[in-house]
């Protein structure tokens, strides 16, 4: 019940927050895609193509079922569609991304600073945090042209310069790095968020104002209430990398087939879907280049919003804090 009192009043603002903040990343995501031929390194036209070209064997070779009113049924139609799909899915990305890298950020900040007094705050949790912190822009960057693939393999005689599907696996890799380094520092950070205590504790005791006892039970109890939803915050995100870039990795010659396992067991089983369709409808090319996108724009909303809270929580928090 005191917890729900405490937080009642921001929810609507939170869900407000997040709701802008859909629209305008759909929006930006529109953008992102329309521009992505000369400006990212995600072939949507050919994955989209390859898509197409397995339709129209598959429909040339089932003339019946693909046929409507005497016509073949095409799919080049669907994809401004599909671009539409995956803004839709940038302005979702975007809206629960927010406040998980929100509170990443803040834990960031408090883990550096010098009043977090805990047994976790070493030099070596503050430099695996920092590096948490630019790991998703040095990751974003790799996608940009020129910084992409034409940069690293410009030399082939060389030695050190890598193929293009070594270059594509390489990016996704790093990734699972990285969440395996949010692994690692999910403890420290909700130990920091839950030592926020003490300090709320120490600043309404200086003020000297009246009741003081109550509102330092109420924040306590409040910072407690919501461990388990920091808990979320930091863990979902990481999962949906993850879950992303093992979804890239499944490509022909990988270790990791995604495609062809849900082909085999579960569209081919269960639904008895022919094969030429499962494997237009999941294309290795098509189901990289979508969740290499996703996982791309994840990073890049993960990057933005990390940036405006560090900003917000060095130079605004501390003045409103002093008010």
């Amino acid at each position: 019940m005191l917890s729900s009192l405490a937080h009642t009043g921001s929810e609507s603002y939170e869900m407000r927050l997040s709701i802008l903040c859909g629209i305008v990343g759909a929006a930006v995501c529109l953008f992102v895609i329309e521009s992505a031929s000369f400006l990212l390194d995600f072939p949507f036209s050919a994955a989209f193509a390859e898509v197409c070209a397995s339709w129209d064997v598959y429909a040339s070779t089932h003339p019946m079922l693909t046929t409507v009113l005497g016509e073949r049924v095409r799919i080049q139609w669907l994809y401004p569609w599909y671009r539409a799909l995956l803004a839709f899915l940038g302005g979702l990305i975007a809206s629960l991304l927010f406040f998980p890298a929100f509170r990443q950020a803040r834990c960031h900040h408090l883990l550096q600073s010098d009043s977090s007094n805990i047994k976790a705050n070493t030099f070596f949790t503050n430099l695996l945090s920092s590096l948490n912190f630019l790991f998703p822009l040095v990751l974003a960057i790799l996608w940009i042209k020129p910084l992409s693939r034409d940069l690293y393999t410009i030399d082939a005689s060389s030695s050190l310069s890598l193929k293009e599907g070594q270059f594509s696996a390489l990016r996704l890799w790093l990734v699972v790095g990285m969440c395996l380094l949010r692994l690692k520092l999910i403890f420290p950070y909700v130990q920091v968020f839950v030592l926020q205590s003490v300090q709320y504790a120490e600043m309404i005791m200086d003020s000297n104002k009246r009741d003081v006892l109550p509102k330092i039970q109420r924040k306590v109890m409040g910072l407690y209430a919501y461990i388990c939803v920091v808990t979320v915050q930091l863990l979902a995100p990481t999962l949906l990398l993850s879950t992303f870039a093992l979804l890239g990795l499944s490509q022909p010659g990988s270790s990791l087939r995604v495609c062809e396992w849900v082909r085999g067991r579960v569209l081919g089983d269960a639904t008895e879907i022919p094969d030429a369709v499962s494997q237009a409808l999941l294309s290795p090319l098509f189901v990289r280049t979508t969740c290499s996108f996703l996982l791309w724009w994840s990073l890049i909303c993960w990057v933005v919003v990390s940036l405006v809270a560090l900003v917000y929580e060095r130079a605004l928090a501390p003045s409103r804090a002093a008010a």
